[in-house]
């Protein structure tokens, strides 16, 4: 049961992280969840929410600070729901997310592990996509916890051709146009235009006009259609060489840090002469960044568009050992793989996709995550046939709560080398 206290106050020590940019409090038999406080602070907390369980709270006063707190750079911290840890040095935020993934894991999947190297890149302008939410002529961001938008100038997460482009696009959108836009890329970077399905089409075809003939790419996904106005594509380079996504096609929007996890993996895990087969394998990310080691690598896909892709990316490339099949990972066929890498949505693997894994029986498993639970819950499950000989923290999203994890494990009784 929720109850209305949004006007208490109460001071509390700050202790262990949570999840979702929350510190765990104890305090008079409850339990608070504190947002922007850090472990070992004494801060005054405003209460937003009583739940059965425990008590949303929001670090209003910082009475005892940490030494790692810092001033936020951004002016609509704490407002703009984007971020959640630029009151914290970056160092602590790798150490805090580190703890957090160890909780899980020991909590959720019954292991104990000591973590491997982190892995980061840069704190700021790293974003190479975001959408932006737009009405009556305002660009921004939805408010923390709110629907409302809080307008922005830049933001500090973007690539900065992408803020640069934002400021343009702001004098081309006009009072009538209501949706989403999503800039991706920034070479060159390509526009979205996602209007609301009562908004004009004369409109959404003004603004598109106005900005391709500004030498800015873009295109629209007309309401009720859902078709784009033209093919276009995003550029990026992996390895050296061209890779293409579709506009609103899946990519890690890390894109610099994303090269230096395939690296990781192409440096450290064995491919030479084994077939590798790729779940969840969007437009070929982990494919091709694997496939000059591998005797052969199988995508599967259900996005269509995803696959279109890959294949279009394999022709680009000259990759003739990569092939792509669009089918949900609980539906593909059992063959003889020697790898398998998996990166599914944030829920993880279902208990379908579980059973399909274990049923392909591979010798070594690569798992990234964007899910510090569903992560532990499972390896948890998979620990019963497979060690695990590596798992490490990759901070994809700085400045924020989000914890992606990369897990490599092989099968019981084999031996490998380990990633160091």
């Amino acid at each position: 049961m929720k109850r209305d206290c949004k006007s208490a106050l109460v001071k509390l020590r700050a202790g262990q992280p949570l999840y979702r940019g929350y510190v765990l409090s104890r305090s008079g038999g409850r339990n608070y969840f504190i947002s922007h406080a850090l472990p070992e602070e004494l801060v005054l907390a405003r209460i937003e929410e009583e739940k059965r369980d425990y008590v949303l709270a929001n670090a209003v006063e910082i009475l005892e600070p940490s030494n790692d707190r810092t001033s936020p750079r951004c002016p609509h911290f704490k407002i703009c729901g984007g971020c959640h840890y630029q009151h914290i040095e970056y160092p602590r935020q790798i150490s805090l997310k580190e703890s957090i993934l160890l909780d899980c894991l020991k909590r959720l999947g019954k292991i104990e592990t000591p973590l491997h190297k982190p892995l980061y890149d840069r704190q700021w302008h790293y974003r190479y996509r975001a959408s932006f939410k737009i009405t009556k002529g305002m660009i921004g961001f939805y408010r923390a916890k709110s629907r409302d938008i809080q307008e922005i100038e830049r933001c500090l997460l973007v690539h900065e051709r992408i803020s640069d482009l934002l400021a343009f696009i702001r004098a081309q959108i006009t009072t009538g146009f209501s949706g989403s836009l999503e800039i991706a890329g920034v070479d060159p970077p390509i526009v979205t235009l996602l209007p609301e399905e009562d908004t004009e089409i004369s409109t959404i075809v003004n603004i598109q006009n106005k900005l391709n003939k500004s030498d800015v790419d873009c295109v629209a996904i007309y309401p009720k259609s859902k078709h784009h106005s033209t093919e276009k594509f995003i550029s990026l380079c992996l390895n050296d060489a061209p890779y293409k996504i579709s506009p609103r096609v899946f990519f890690q929007t890390n894109w610099e840090l994303n090269k230096r996890v395939l690296l990781l993996l192409r440096e450290n895990i064995h491919l030479r002469g084994k077939k590798v087969v790729d779940l969840y394998s969007g437009a070929g990310n982990f494919s091709f960044a694997l496939a000059d080691n591998a005797e052969r690598i199988t995508g599967y896909e259900e996005n269509p568009k995803a696959v279109s892709n890959a294949k279009i990316n394999a022709r680009l490339r000259g990759v003739s050992n990569c092939e792509f099949f669009c089918s949900r990972a609980e539906d593909i066929p059992v063959k003889n793989f020697d790898i398998a890498v998996v990166n599914p949505p944030r829920a993880g693997l279902t208990k379908r996709a579980m059973d399909k894994l274990i049923s392909l029986q591979t010798q070594q498993i690569i798992y990234l995550s964007c899910d510090p639970a569903t992560f532990s819950r499972d390896l948890g499950k998979l620990k019963t046939l497979y060690d695990i000989e590596s798992v490490r923290l990759v901070d994809f999203f700085p400045q924020t709560f989000h914890i992606e994890s990369l897990g490599v494990l092989r099968k019981r009784a084999a031996s490998a080398k380990k990633i160091s």
